[in-house]
């Protein structure tokens, strides 16, 4: 088990090559930013050693990726999704967040130095599920049906593009110390 956080600057750097391959643009990575920004990552890891005195390992597991968030402007969010938020929100600030499920599959080699262990390894992740939402309360009725609306829109939105383009490399390295 691993958890860590998703810096903003991955997030950044991966809208970058999005962007560059055409694949969406500035708004979608606006948007998609503001969701992940700082967001918690926890990984279940199952791994196979077949040259454990070489350190070479073959492991693969799930990877939540949840808990961020930073808010855009509720204008941003109408004109991504065509669901309008009600007026007052529209110049304000919203926050948004999205929750990832993805699996993983890498390579990677371990050496165990005294008490401590070194990890490099580079692996494959891609989304498979998510959800997105809106974090704004309305205290009428009426306008939280329309938010509630647009933040289905959103859902909807982002999970396409999260399942069609979250397929990234990850390069990872981890410190460990062994305590028994």
């Amino acid at each position: 088990m691993e958890a860590g956080w998703l810096p903003k600057t991955y997030a950044v750097l991966a809208n970058d090559i999005a962007q560059q391959l055409n694949a969406y643009g500035q708004a979608t990575a606006t948007l998609i930013s503001a969701a992940l920004t700082d967001a918690f990552t926890w990984r279940a890891t199952f791994g196979w050693r077949p040259f454990d005195p070489i350190g070479l390992e073959f492991f693969g597991g799930y990877t939540l990726t949840a808990f961020g968030g930073n808010a855009v402007a509720g204008s941003l969010i109408s004109e991504a999704t065509g669901q309008n938020l009600p007026a007052q929100y529209q110049n304000q600030d919203v926050a948004l967040r999205s929750d990832l499920h993805s699996f993983h599959v890498g390579l990677g080699y371990r050496q165990r130095i005294g008490d401590f262990s070194l990890q490099i390894a580079l692996a494959y992740l891609q989304s498979f599920a998510s959800t997105s939402s809106i974090d704004l309360s309305a205290p009428d009725a009426r306008d939280q049906a329309v938010i509630d609306a647009a933040s289905t829109a959103l859902d909807s939105y982002l999970g396409d593009f999260y399942s069609r383009y979250f397929k990234l490399p990850v390069l990872s390295v981890f410190i460990g110390y062994y305590f028994l």
